[in-house]
């Protein structure tokens, strides 16, 4: 390290409190902005759930497949495009409570599109056993306890979700206790728009040969995003919005803030400048001292600041997804607030530099401040004091 950042250390250690609190507060203003990631880290989450449960691109609700060539999905993974696809069965019924549950068959060895994977417990592997999602689990169907089916009575063996119903009631058995397969499932090498809707009419058509049709709007996830990536990303941008106060509000203090770290050296330009420094040389000083001062607050206001980003991402996602992410990192935030703090700081301080150097020596030293003496009423007060 140079003198000339010792030199600036120093000079910072020597106004110890004035200098921290100088710190805390641009640290929290830049920790406000956090709020500005809080769209990326939450669309991230949803990407990554997605992909991790392997999202389908299409789902149709049809009628009963009874042709075991068709519903082990072997054919319809045959059609161009296709990179993957499974059928289950899906029917609805009534909970405990009244309301209504969805109650999925599927073969737990053998997934390949809308995963489930057991949080607690196990997936269901044989007839009478059965996985509960969160939303049931939390009505007291926890593992071990039992619930009434639609072929009986099942135990609860499991815990667990897919980002398709993460936050739905739904029973997942084994497919093999329920009637042929009503749905199908399919993955897409490009999932576009155009590809989707060709893929759609090449699975109807397969399927009107073995005789079964559609029974419903076929449902399309353009480009694989989760299901709740548009509701959430508007939830998302409306309390990013926040940060743009907070924007506002950081330039304001690091403006205010770093031209009162140079003026509060009046005093100490003036005895340079009396001792024969240059002023670029000046000037170079105060600049360097604001840009340190806007570093340190960098390094607590960037933590900071994620740590923001996070906890509000979490808040929304655990209320409209049902989803606890873990800590996420967002690089643009990092390398905006770095580059907000020191090219702000930067900007600030060389006019504010520049008028400090260029003031009447005189003025300068005669006070701190720039004003005369007697212009406070202590200063009054004193002068009236007689000499000893």
């Amino acid at each position: 390290m140079s003198t000339e950042r010792f030199t600036t250390l120093r000079e910072l250690r020597r106004r110890p409190a004035r200098s921290a609190a100088t710190v805390v507060v641009l640290a929290l203003s830049l920790a406000a902005l956090g709020v500005l990631a809080v769209p990326s880290i939450s669309s991230a989450v949803l990407d990554d759930l997605a992909e991790r449960d392997a999202m389908a691109h299409i789902t149709l609700q049809v009628t009963p497949i009874e042709d075991p060539s068709l519903a082990d999905g072997v054919l319809l993974s045959s059609i161009p495009g296709v990179t993957a696809a499974e059928t289950r069965t899906e029917t609805a019924t009534i909970g405990p409570d009244g309301s209504a549950v969805t109650v999925v068959g599927i073969d737990a060895r053998a997934q390949s599109v809308n995963v489930l994977s057991a949080i607690e417990g196990r997936l269901p592997t044989a007839p009478g056993e059965a996985l509960v999602t969160p939303a049931l689990a939390e009505a007291g169907h926890a593992v071990g306890e039992t619930l009434e089916g639609p072929a009986g009575e099942l135990s609860v063996v499991g815990v667990g979700n897919t980002a398709s119903f993460d936050a739905e009631p739904a029973v997942v058995v084994d497919g093999d206790v329920l009637t042929a397969p009503n749905t199908v499932l399919l993955r897409l090498e490009d999932p576009t728009e155009a590809a989707l809707d060709s893929t759609v009419s090449d699975v109807r058509a397969l399927l009107a040969e073995h005789g079964v049709t559609l029974t419903g709007f076929p449902e399309l996830n353009i480009d694989g995003a989760h299901p709740l990536a548009q509701e959430i990303s508007m939830v998302a941008v409306m309390i990013g919005m926040l940060g743009v106060v907070a924007g506002i509000v950081a330039l304001v203090l690091l403006a205010s803030t770093t031209a009162a770290i140079i003026a509060d050296r009046s005093a100490e330009v003036a005895v340079l400048r009396a001792m024969g420094s240059g002023p670029r040389a000046t000037r170079r000083r105060l600049r360097r001292i604001a840009m340190t001062t806007a570093a340190l607050a960098a390094v607590v206001g960037i933590p900071l600041g994620l740590a923001v980003a996070n906890l509000m991402s979490r808040m929304v996602l655990e209320r409209f997804a049902a989803v606890t992410p873990g800590f996420g990192i967002s690089v643009p935030l990092v390398a905006g607030s770095l580059a907000f703090l020191l090219l702000g700081a930067r900007l600030v301080s060389a006019p504010a530099a520049r008028r400090l150097v260029s003031r009447p020596l005189a003025s300068a030293l005669r006070d701190s401040d720039g004003r005369p003496f007697g212009d406070r009423w202590y200063q009054r007060s004193a002068a009236r004091l007689p000499a000893a």
